[in-house]
């Protein structure tokens, strides 16, 4: 199953950076990084955007490309608690 931290280490992998530059960039511990990429933790707004701010992507291709192989998904974005929630 495609995962938004399965896509983001991809994503990470294919640009040559390394989970210890990812999370000195988000100013976080490696292994807080770690559970993000493995799907263990819930991953912010703010989380989504800075990421994809270092990958230089569009935080919405994360879910067009999850979205690719499968049924029509929607993804709810709550800024108030900074939330992101896929609806299957």
């Amino acid at each position: 199953m495609n995962k938004i931290g399965i896509k983001i280490r991809k994503l990470r992998e294919n640009r040559g950076i390394s989970q210890s530059r990812m999370a000195t960039d988000l100013d976080m511990s490696q292994s807080y990084y770690c559970k993000i990429e493995k799907d263990d933790s819930k991953l912010s707004v703010n989380q989504l955007f800075e990421i994809c701010e270092i990958l230089s992507i569009n935080p919405i291709s994360i879910f067009n490309q999850l979205n690719s192989n499968s049924k029509k998904t929607t993804v709810i974005i709550d800024w108030q608690t900074s939330s992101i929630t896929k609806i299957e």
